[in-house]
């Protein structure tokens, strides 16, 4: 991803937490950070129905079904509590996790001249590799969120969010995509600062066209979160 744009993306996002900081000097509103230690579970991505010449590989009525593998990997998240003494929160978070694929089921014939794959068969991450294809990617995911957080007691704050960012996917060939999610969890105060907390999120994430020449569906990613964090 161009650096230049990512920078002025991120100052985009930050323009609403900017704005809303004169509010911690005047009302309740809080600063919080958190970490995040996240199980990621993409669903199976499938392509487009592929026919011509792309590169060195000829597509006879090709599509593919990759399935991938879970992965945890870390994440963090900075904001905006109690927004102008409401149950609201804002934040901004940034997770990454890893697409390994496990196996790909394919209809279809494709060929780089030298090697023919055929569907009806599984195809491993080697057989790709055997015509020059991989679908192993990092995913970066840019978030603004929005929550709301229930006042059970004290200590109990359960929570649901929504959010929209932008997506960076290592091997796509426009590597920002648009994401949104939907968040449920809740987090448990042992004090006025410092709290521990799980969550759940549903990402939807553009359909990508890879480097390939091979347009996706939408990506549909799960993930489960375990979060500490800190308000200020």
């Amino acid at each position: 991803m161009n650096k230049y744009y990512l920078l002025n993306y991120m100052k985009k996002l930050l323009i609403p937490l900017l704005l809303l900081l004169p509010l911690h000097a005047y009302a309740d509103t809080s600063v919080y950070i958190e970490g995040q230690l996240n199980y990621n579970n993409p669903k199976d991505v499938s392509t487009n129905e592929i026919n011509g010449v792309e590169g060195n590989i000829t597509y006879s009525d090709v599509k593919i079904e990759n399935k991938y593998d879970s992965e945890t990997d870390a994440g963090f998240e900075i904001g905006l509590a109690n927004i102008a003494d409401t149950n609201f929160r804002l934040g901004l978070s940034y997770t990454k996790t890893s697409f390994k694929l496990d196996k790909s089921m394919l209809s279809g014939t494709l060929t780089d001249g030298v090697t023919t794959l055929t569907g009806g068969v599984d195809i491993t991450p080697a057989d790709w590799a055997s015509v020059g294809i991989t679908f192993d990617n990092d995913v970066k995911l840019y978030m603004s969120n929005v929550y709301y957080d229930f006042d059970i007691n004290e200590n109990f704050k359960p929570f649901i969010g929504l959010g929209m960012g932008m997506a960076d996917i290592e091997n796509a060939k426009d590597n920002r995509e648009f994401t949104y999610s939907g968040t449920v969890g809740a987090r448990y105060f042992f004090n006025e600062k410092v709290y521990l907390g799980g969550k759940f999120a549903y990402s939807v994430i553009n359909g990508p066209e890879d480097q390939f020449g091979i347009e996706y569906d939408d990506i549909d990613l799960y993930t489960t979160s375990l979060i500490l964090g800190y308000e200020f």
